[in-house]
């Protein structure tokens, strides 16, 4: 049994930068309250697979979408939800667009999945809700930062996810490229 999902990645700059973003935060947290992502795990989830057996099929369905290059704008890190008390993690936002949502429902179709919606984000950081409740408010820190990072959407991948004592370990199974 493998533990997969379809994410798109990032090219390495974009990686880089947001990984750089990041640092100033980790300083304004308690120790043990934040899980930042690895800078080589940093991606956009499409939709999350869950166990599964083998990926042959998956990967004969998934081979049949087609698609255009399209360009992703990530504007803004935040928290979600946004109310530092409540908030589950540290994402970089962008603005939903056409191409990304008609992705989505092509991979929803074709890997027989029912998850209904779809936000475009890039999880930095999973905050450990039990934490965050008892730290005082006035020391949780505000996050709320304009970004300006555009990057290329020319495929999406099947990622095996290995979960470990010392954070997740991502693997490409296979990718899929748009049509060009």
């Amino acid at each position: 049994m493998k533990r997969a999902f379809l994410a798109i990645n990032p090219p390495p700059e974009v990686k880089e930068t947001l990984f750089l973003k990041t640092l100033p935060l980790k300083e304004d947290f308690r120790k043990g309250a934040v899980k930042w992502v690895e800078k080589e795990n940093i991606h956009l989830t499409l939709l999350f697979l869950g166990l599964i057996k083998e990926t042959k099929k998956i990967e004969e369905n998934l081979s049949q979408i087609n698609f255009n290059p399209f360009e992703i704008n990530l504007s803004r890190i935040s928290y979600f939800p946004e109310d530092r008390r409540k908030a589950r993690m540290i994402w970089a936002r962008g603005e939903e667009i056409e191409e990304l949502t008609s992705l989505f429902k092509k991979v929803k179709e074709k890997t027989g999945r029912s998850q209904e919606d779809f936000t475009l984000h890039i999880t930095l950081a999973r905050l450990k809700t039990w934490e965050m409740k008892k730290t005082p408010l006035e020391e949780i820190p505000y996050i709320e930062e304009d970004l300006d990072i555009q990057f290329p959407v020319t495929s999406f991948e099947l990622m095996e996810s290995k979960l470990k004592k010392e954070g997740p370990e991502y693997k490409v199974i296979k990718s899929f490229s748009a049509k060009t």
